[in-house]
């Protein structure tokens, strides 16, 4: 089956083979030559010394066991330290480029704007498209750099909780299992408090990266008052003129010439009747509508009788019915009113026509006589309903001068009357009178934009804070002066191939589901009925007589790798994520009018058209934590998800060396062994990994984002409304987002449900497991260096076996395939 060794092991005979251990006799810690010192002058005292395995004969076979690291003094002693260098050099290069970002950022806000806050500054004004484009492309940079910074930050956690051998025999020794090859809490109370401190610190600041990075960098949007204008359909706006252009002036913010040849553009029926809904939506007390920098719409209609086509008049109030029609009262841009004198007690009262209310209020020294007879007057001056127009003057007087309108008939002849004009826009000049107009199209001019681009240098801060502390732990771990870590299962193959573990010799099918039933597999009292007993003096002698167990009877599927529980925490999120934006897309969306937000020409942010999540006065941090908050939880996801990956990819590849001989994968490769991952999976599923991350996360920023909503008057100077802050909610990258979510979910399981190749026990990144399996021939030498296969091997020439059971192992000699009716210990 095998070629034994040419080389002659030195034979000595083995003392007290029969009667009990004596004092002298070395210790089952002491028979481990594979076992490091924790200080260098413990190491010098061992020096070189010979191991004893018992043979047939009664003899001991010795072999020159030197610290596994003395032979290979040509090479640094700490090359397990390069993966942290590379880690410590990417997150140095995320620093750089951070600081190097939020320094040009900081020149350019506090030279170039005045009446800048430490808080948020802008760095950019004017054109809405560029501001949002400038923000949709920063937060893709900020999302690839937090996905590098991250996988720095994991890649050297799991250096940081990888365990080296001595930790693994330790825990061997106390009846549990470390993990290898993937990251891990379990393996934190195994190793030293530095190395611990310094795991919980790099995670600690990884929490704040994507949430607090997205909100860094933000855009806001400007809201215009603006007015409404009636036109007739054929109407030539160059020659078009107002009643009164001051008025014109003072409702529109512009004069009659500057406005006529104001760049007005043409639009259709379906866009202009989309462009008033989304105005009116946005209607505030302080406007007669509000959109991102719109001027004056004027509707066009074709069925207006009775109004002078060369005329612009003015709407005051504006609804589309749904009928193709708008309802509204045209008015002119001033009207003649009346204004009046009232005699009082005390005088005379002059009332203007725009404060008619104040014939409502009951006036010091008045009786309730006079206060009824100003009411009374109130309203046939219409104040409550339409104002009267002042004509001729005749129906008024007529109507002070009959005595049965009034309880003071005197008082009422006593009231002088004067003609008045107001512009229809001062307060109190309102008109209920709505007619319905057929809507041809409209004439929308635009103003200048005032969108700006903001970033947060407090925010900023806090990124180069947690990217220091991150570069200052890696740099720490570097120092780290372990010599014999397992990084990889390739790497614990091959240190349990040079150095056996005896805490798991004769239980070669041992698999993560027997070791995780409890650490009674590894002890004496459940021996198999039919083996003898044995003395418990020494962990090697117990396991060199262990169990007995056949091969699975069915092939597992990948979804074995990883726990139940891993599982179910995993699809959980996936699923949470996928109903929580699918019902927000679906609440907010369906039959509103954001309803064709799915249109891919709609992606660019549209304040007006954008629903709001959360909308709120003063202090914007709360909204801008909460418009990022979920970027907290796709971190958590990627995490899961990466950790499962890895599970799954490691036992497939662990599984393979039933069916094919290969070198081994390790970290630092020697002989024929091969180099491992530097993302511990494949290249073409880490790679993809990390790119899905990062475009996940850059497509939950422009989901739900946060933005400043800046009012701005008709006049185009700031409005006394208060800034917006809102967190709002795209529908096309919210869309994205879910399919990327079933592509997550739709990916594991199918990679759950793939069988694995051969009959491997299913070992994952159990090291008790992986080491049960690396129990080769005594004389297969130096069989980690070489190419090596897993299945049944020829064990007749090892007197610790017994010749009724078989054996199974990873080895460089040939070996046939398990039978599965057979017992293997």
């Amino acid at each position: 089956m095998h070629n034994p060794s040419s080389s002659t092991p030195s034979i000595i005979p083995l003392l007290n083979t029969d009667g009990p251990a004596s004092s002298d006799s070395p210790t089952p810690t002491q028979q481990r030559p594979w076992r490091r010192p924790f200080n260098n002058t413990k190491y010098h005292q061992l020096g070189s010394r010979e191991s004893g395995i018992e043979m047939d004969n009664g003899l001991v076979e010795t072999r020159s066991t030197t610290s596994h690291e003395s032979t290979t003094n040509e090479e640094p002693k700490y090359k397990w330290t390069k993966r942290v260098r590379i880690a410590a050099g990417a997150a140095i290069a995320v620093l750089i480029i951070n600081i190097i970002l939020t320094v040009i950022a900081s020149g350019i806000a506090y030279s170039k704007f005045d009446g800048q806050q430490f808080g948020f500054a802008v760095i950019y004004r004017g054109s809405c498209k560029l501001s949002n484009n400038w923000t949709t492309g920063l937060h893709l940079l900020i999302n690839i750099l937090s996905t590098i910074a991250l996988a720095a930050s994991n890649n050297c956690m799991q250096c940081l909780s990888a365990p080296s051998r001595e930790e693994i025999d330790r825990a061997h020794g106390q009846y549990t299992w470390l993990h290898v090859g993937t990251a891990s809490l379990q393996n934190l109370w195994f190793i030293p408090a530095k190395r611990r401190c310094l795991w919980f610190i790099l995670f600690l600041t990884s929490l704040p990266f994507h949430n607090i990075y997205n909100s860094a960098v933000f855009s806001s949007d400007n809201l215009n008052s603006f007015e409404f204008g009636l036109a007739t359909a054929d109407s030539d706006l160059t020659n078009m003129s107002v009643d009164n252009e001051s008025c014109f002036e003072q409702a529109v913010g512009q004069g009659m010439s500057d406005s006529t040849h104001g760049g007005f553009e043409y639009l259709d029926h379906e866009t202009c009747t989309r462009t008033i809904q989304s105005a009116m939506h946005e209607t505030r007390a302080d406007c007669v509508a509000c959109a991102p920098s719109q001027g004056m719409i004027i509707v066009l209609s074709d069925d207006i009788a009775g109004i002078n086509h060369s005329v612009i008049y003015r709407l005051q109030t504006v609804d589309t019915n749904g009928d193709g029609a708008v309802d509204s009262q045209p008015l002119p841009w001033e009207i003649p009113i009346w204004g009046v004198d009232i005699p009082v007690p005390n005088g005379t009262v002059t009332v203007a026509p725009y404060e008619y209310r104040v014939l409502y209020k009951p006036l010091a020294g008045s009786d309730a006589e006079l206060h009824n007879d100003m009411e009374t007057l109130a309203d046939y001056l219409g104040y409550m309903t339409s104002p009267r127009e002042a004509a001729e003057g005749k129906d008024l007087q007529a109507f002070l001068d009959n005595s049965t309108n009034w309880q003071n008939a005197s008082w009422a002849s006593s009231v002088s009357l004067r003609k008045e004009s107001v512009c229809t826009g001062y307060t109190g000049i309102t008109t209920h009178k709505w007619n319905p107009y057929h809507l041809a199209g409209c004439l929308s001019q635009k103003v200048p934009e005032k969108c700006e681009l903001l970033f947060s240098l407090p925010f900023c801060l806090v990124i180069i804070a947690c990217n220091a502390i991150k570069v200052m732990c890696m740099l720490l771990a570097v120092s780290d002066d372990r010599l014999d870590v397992i990084l990889t299962v390739g790497d614990a193959i091959a240190s349990f191939l040079t150095h056996p573990d005896p805490t798991t010799k004769g239980r070669c099918l041992m698999s993560i589901s027997s070791v995780r039933q409890g650490p009674q597999l590894w002890k004496e009292e459940r021996w198999l009925p039919w083996k003898p007993s044995r003395a418990s003096s020494a962990i090697a002698n117990q396991s060199a007589k262990g169990y007995a167990d056949r091969l699975p009877e069915k092939k597992i599927r990948w979804h074995r790798a990883a726990g139940s529980s891993q599982w179910g925490v995993t699809i959980t999120l996936i699923l949470l994520c996928l109903g929580t934006s699918g019902i927000l897309y679906w609440v907010i969306f369906e039959g509103s009018v954001y309803q064709e937000w799915w249109m891919p020409s709609l992606w660019h942010r549209n304040i007006d058209s954008i629903p709001a999540l959360v909308r709120r006065y003063g202090s914007p941090l709360p909204v801008l934590l909460f418009a990022n908050t979920p970027q907290l939880l796709m971190s958590t996801l990627y995490l899961l998800y990466n950790n499962l990956l890895t599970h799954m990819l490691l036992v497939a590849e662990y599984a393979d060396y039933a069916c094919h001989r290969k070198s081994l994968r390790v970290s630092f490769p020697k002989g024929s062994q091969r180099s491992t991952y530097y993302l511990t999976i494949p290249y073409r599923y880490s790679v993809p990994l990390l790119i899905g991350s990062a475009l996940a996360h850059w497509l939950l920023s422009q989901s739900i984002y946060y933005s400043r909503v800046l009012h701005y008057d008709k006049f185009g100077n700031p409005s006394a409304t208060p800034v917006t802050d809102g967190a709002y909610f795209k529908g096309l990258p919210v869309l994205f987002f879910i399919g990327f979510l079933i592509m997550m979910l739709v990916f594991a399981v199918t990679l759950g449900f793939r069988r694995l190749k051969g009959n491997l026990p299913l070992a994952g990144n159990c090291s008790a497991a992986i080491s049960a399996a690396c129990h080769p021939p005594e004389d297969d030498r130096d069989a980690a260096l070489k190419k090596v296969m897993w299945g049944e091997v020829d064990m007749s020439s090892d007197t610790v076996s017994e010749p009724e059971y078989h054996h199974c192992s990873f080895t460089s000699y040939e070996v046939v395939t398990p039978c599965p009716t057979r017992l293997y210990s």
